[in-house]
């Protein structure tokens, strides 16, 4: 007869110091990448509103040449609203109807994200003017393509962000969206 071995016992699992070794990996590396992740979304709601300012830029020209008059562009005093509607009296205190109507001219209003500001870069010493509705003339857009204004520069803002440049070149109603850090705010070429 042979001997009985004692039959061992073999656990499956992890030891304590092994769970808290990976702990301590993987609280490191996420306090080495959460700054990087933040800074991925940090300038969206920027880019949202430069891209909303410089689609409803396009709206205005687009309706001023179907319909053979002047659309204008403005912002709300505190900058945080954009406007199309034709520029003609009548259209300036008009309430904005759905974009999507067929049956009268283009008055659109649109609230930019939160937290973001829409601000002119005017030439020096002048300074923005509110109409009676309380909106900024930035940019009028003619039935020809072309805008009014040799060059319109707006600059959409968040607090701890940087900032971009929307450029609206008069000649040829073409506009561009760019970083504020690559781009100078004042001077009139694009």
């Amino acid at each position: 007869m042979t001997a009985a071995r004692p039959r061992r016992c073999r656990r499956s699992g992890y030891t304590l110091l092994e769970l808290l070794a990976v702990i301590a990996i993987l609280v490191t590396l996420g306090g080495l990448l959460a700054p990087t992740f933040r800074a991925l979304g940090g300038d969206s709601k920027v880019k949202a509103g430069a891209d909303l300012v410089r689609g409803r830029i396009a709206d205005a020209k687009a309706s001023a040449m179907k319909e053979g008059r002047a659309y204008r562009v403005a912002i709300s005093a505190d900058g945080t609203r954009v406007r199309v509607s034709p520029d003609e009296v009548a259209y300036m205190l008009a309430p904005a109807a759905d974009d999507d109507d067929d049956l009268g001219p283009l008055v659109v209003e649109d609230d930019l994200p939160d937290g973001v500001t829409l601000a002119p870069q005017l030439g020096d010493g002048a300074q923005s003017v509110a109409d009676q509705g309380g909106w900024v003339r930035v940019l009028t857009c003619l039935p020809d393509g072309t805008c009014r204004e040799d060059v319109a520069i707006l600059e959409v803002r968040e607090p701890g962000t940087h900032s971009m440049i929307v450029r609206v070149r008069g000649l040829t109603g073409a506009s561009t969206v760019t970083s504020a850090a690559t781009s100078p705010l004042k001077g009139a070429n694009p």
